[in-house]
């Protein structure tokens, strides 16, 4: 922050502050009846000195001068000027004279300036003067989800949506470093990651960090993505995948179950635009926005509309408590106020890629592939099978997991 101060000495003392989103002091009086008149030298200063000012801050004059007791308070009058490099201030039209300068109004590298003056009747009392100067805001990245988890290899890829934005509307580029399994793939450097780089089983992520031109921005992360075989490996292979998928659609309402393994036991969610993003209960409905942010409706008995802050990638609901998984660091954060509450809300620590929620229990699916549950095991939800698995997903006190394989093992309540 680059600060100009002046100092004049005057008859009485005037401080003069520009300030950032603080709150507008008035004129008070101070001292004692014995207090002499002049109370010199005049001075100026800059508050807070912490980050800023960018252009998304608002400037703030505030003036304020010590007199006698007794005597009435001074008013104060202000001026702005607007200085840029190389000249004044493009489309200024000042000197402004209102108290406060709008964010619309200021520029990057904008130095503005303000003066003072306190006028006791007719006595005007001043100026004074302080300045400061506009610098550069950060620019910022927002990662959408990545949904793409079943890419049709080998002319496929894992694509990610990434956008920019700067407060100065400065150009912002993204910088793009791909994980396989947690290793930096450093020939990946665009928003997308080819099949060369990865097979089915491998947990594939991306970090985001902008850049416009000064400086750089916070990184952000995508979710994790446990790649999983394509929707059309699912299928009888006699089958193209419409065919399929029109038969397993066709065969539901006829209520036939061995024809929709394995794509019932694993849960259709799983083929869904955005798996995970969206899930309902009869009693509430939750879904992730495109910020990542939960939002929830219905009841509120259980305490289900009151998700947690943070950005998430999956969530999974109950009738009295959900879980979901966060977007930085890939945990599990759960929520409510179960009616049993027996551990359903424990959620281990690590990192995890994918989660399911039963009546008593809940499950995870680990960046190894090993499940982990915890809860109630009245019904053996929380003794998962050993082994890596691609897929998870829970319900009422059963599990069902896949492997790279297609294979697919459930636990839990048989009957």
């Amino acid at each position: 922050m680059r600060v100009e101060r002046t100092r004049r000495v005057g008859p009485l003392s005037l401080l003069l502050a520009i300030l950032l989103f603080g709150s507008l002091l008035g004129a008070t009086g101070c001292g004692d009846e014995n207090e002499p008149q002049g109370l010199g030298p005049l001075s100026a200063s800059v508050f807070p000195d912490g980050e800023g000012p960018f252009t998304s801050f608002d400037l703030f004059a505030n003036a304020w001068a010590n007199y006698p007791v007794g005597t009435t308070p001074p008013t104060f009058s202000y001026s702005w000027t607007c200085s840029a490099p190389g000249g004044p201030c493009p489309g200024f039209a000042g000197p402004y004279t209102t108290r406060t300068i709008p964010a619309s109004d200021t520029t990057k590298e904008d130095v503005w300036e303000v003066t003072a003056t306190a006028a006791f009747g007719t006595t005007v009392i001043g100026p004074d003067a302080a300045s400061i100067t506009i610098i550069n805001s950060k620019p910022v990245v927002v990662v959408d989800p990545i949904t793409n988890r079943r890419p049709n290899c080998p002319n496929d890829a894992i694509t990610v949506v990434a956008t920019g934005s700067d407060a100065d509307d400065d150009p912002v580029t993204l910088t793009y470093v791909w994980t396989v399994n947690n290793v930096v793939e450093p020939a990946a450097t665009g928003d997308s990651l080819d099949c060369q780089y990865f097979e089915v089983g491998d947990r594939v992520r991306v970090s985001v960090q902008p850049f416009d031109g000064e400086e750089f921005g916070r990184i952000e992360f995508s979710n994790i993505v446990n790649v999983r075989p394509p929707a059309t490996a699912l299928a009888s292979p006699a089958e193209s995948p419409s065919t399929a998928t029109a038969s397993a659609s066709s065969t539901s309402a006829e209520s036939d179950e061995t024809a929709l393994e394995p794509l019932a036991r694993i849960g259709l969610r799983s083929v869904s635009p955005r798996p995970d993003a969206l899930d309902v209960t009869e009693a509430n409905a939750c879904h992730i926005d495109a910020q990542g942010a939960i939002a929830c409706t219905g009841e509120t008995a259980h305490g289900l509309t009151e998700p947690p802050a943070g950005r998430f990638s999956q969530l999974a609901l109950e009738l009295d408590y959900a879980c979901a998984l966060r977007s930085d660091d890939a945990s599990v954060t759960c929520w409510g106020d179960p009616v049993d509450d027996v551990g359903q809300l424990d959620a281990p620590s690590g990192a995890f890629a994918q989660l399911g929620v039963g009546s008593t229990a809940a499950c995870a699916l680990g960046l190894d592939g090993a499940i982990v549950c915890w809860g109630e095991d009245a019904d053996g939800l929380t003794s998962p099978p050993a082994g890596a698995f691609v897929e998870l997903d829970v319900a009422h006190s059963t599990g069902c997991a896949m492997s790279a394989d297609g294979a697919v093992a459930c636990w839990g309540r048989a009957d």
